[in-house]
C-alpha cells in the first residue's frame, strides 16, 4: 500500500483504499457505482485468493482502466505479480545446493494461489532432483501463531528433515521459536527459509535467509501500467511478471551426508 502511494504521488495521484474482505458478488458488484460515477481515473485490486466476482466486475466495468496485483499467473486481465514460482524454486534449490534431502515445507493456506503457486513449485522442484517432500504441513493463516502451531504439528508427524521450506517469514519467525522449544537450533540442526523478505526479517534470531518480493518494484509497475491505461485506454491487456530475488543470510547452513 504505501509503494503505490509513492509511485502514484510521482505522477500526481492520489490513491484512495477500501477493504473488501469478502467473495459476496453483492459486497465486490458495490465497487462498480463508484467506478462509473467518474468519482476516480483507475481501480488497483489485489486478489490474492480466486474471486470470480472480481472477474465478472472487470467485464463488466467500461469507465475506468483496472489492474489487479498479486493474482493468478497467466490472468488475461491488466495485472502485475511477482512470480511465485520462480521464488520458491529459489528457496528449495538453495536448501539443496546445500546438501540438504530432507526438505519438508510449511505451506500457506492453499486457498491463497500465491501459496498454492510456491508450494506446486516446492514439489516439482525436489522432484527435478529426483527428491521427494520429507513433510508438508499446511498453515492456518500467515502469521508467527500459525507458523508456531504448523510447527509443532510438523514435528508431531515423527518424520526426519533437516530444513524446511515455509511460506513467509511471519510463519518462520513463529516456527523458529517452535523448534527451539522443541530443543532444535537454527541453522545447526534445521534450516529455514522464509518469503517476502520483511523488515524484520534481518533482525529474526538468527536472521532469515528469505526470498525478497519487491514491493516497491510491484507499486511502481502497477501504477505505471495504470498511468499507460489512462493515457491510452487500447493499450493491449496482459500480465507483468516481476521476478524474486534470494536473500541469504544465517537461517541456512550447508549440511554434509
Amino acid at each position: 500500500m504505501e509503494a503505490l502511494g509513492r509511485a502514484a504521488d510521482t505522477y500526481g495521484y492520489r490513491v484512495v483504499f477500501s477493504d473488501i474482505m469478502t467473495d459476496d458478488p453483492q459486497a465486490v458488484n458495490s465497487i462498480l457505482p463508484r467506478l462509473n460515477s467518474r468519482m476516480c481515473d483507475g481501480a488497483l485490486i489485489t486478489s490474492p485468493i480466486e474471486i470470480p466476482a472480481f472477474d465478472q466486475l472487470i467485464e463488466a466495468n467500461s469507465s475506468v482502466p483496472i489492474v489487479q496485483i498479486r493474482n493468478r499467473r497467466g490472468s488475461k486481465y491488466p495485472s502485475v505479480i511477482v512470480d511465485q514460482d520462480a521464488g520458491s524454486q529459489m528457496a528449495t534449490q538453495h536448501l539443496i545446493g546445500l546438501g540438504h534431502r530432507r526438505i519438508a515445507e510449511i505451506s500457506g493456506p492453499l486457498t491463497w494461489h500465491e501459496a498454492l503457486s510456491r508450494h506446486e513449485s516446492y514439489v516439482a522442484t525436489l522432484n527435478r532432483s529426483n527428491l521427494s517432500p520429507a513433510a508438508i504441513v499446511e498453515s492456518t493463516g500467515w502469521m508467527p501463531p500459525h507458523g508456531y502451531d504448523a510447527a509443532y504439528r510438523l514435528l508431531d508427524q515423527g518424520e526426519e528433515f533437516s530444513a524446511v521450506v515455509v511460506a513467509n517469514d511471519y510463519l518462520a519467525l513463529g516456527a523458529i521459536l517452535a523448534l527451539s522449544e522443541r530443543g532444535l537450533q537454527v541453522p545447526d540442526d534445521v534450516s529455514i527459509i522464509g518469503f517476502d523478505d520483511t523488515p524484520e526479517a534481518a533482525f529474526f534470531m538468527p536472521p532469515l535467509t528469505t526470498i525478497r518480493q519487491g514491493y516497491e518494484a510491484l507499486g511502481r509497475q502497477a501504477i505505471q501500467y495504470m498511468m499507460e491505461l489512462i493515457k491510452n485506454p487500447e493499450t493491449p491487456a496482459h500480465q507483468r511478471v516481476l521476478m524474486p530475488q534470494l536473500i541469504e543470510r544465517k537461517s541456512t547452513r550447508t549440511i554434509w551426508d
